[in-house]
């Protein structure tokens, strides 16, 4: 599991899809991953906020080349009457 610095959002900001692409994905979290993961294999996991679901930010992200799961995706995933333990072990924290 890796950690990024912490991004602050300006106060009394807006977070719509322009401003997570730009402020949040861009200049903090994507860079951040991508030196800490380098080599290996990672997905992005966002919840379901009007600004990661957004055409626009799904398509930025598309762009970047970015692996992403929504939070809908991965609760279907996880909880699966058929996947439920093997995805269990898969998604331990610290793996």
């Amino acid at each position: 599991m890796v950690k990024t610095r912490v991004i602050f959002i300006e106060p009394g900001a807006k977070v719509h899809s322009d401003y997570y692409c730009q402020h949040v994905l861009g200049n903090g979290l994507l860079p951040d991953i991508r030196t800490r993961c380098q080599r290996y294999t990672w997905t992005l996991q966002q919840d379901g906020a009007p600004s990661h679901t957004a055409k626009n930010t799904l398509a930025y992200l598309r762009r970047e080349g970015v692996k992403f799961m929504s939070m809908s995706m991965s609760i279907k995933y996880l909880y699966s009457a058929n996947n439920r333990r093997s995805n269990l072990r898969r998604w331990r924290v610290g793996d």
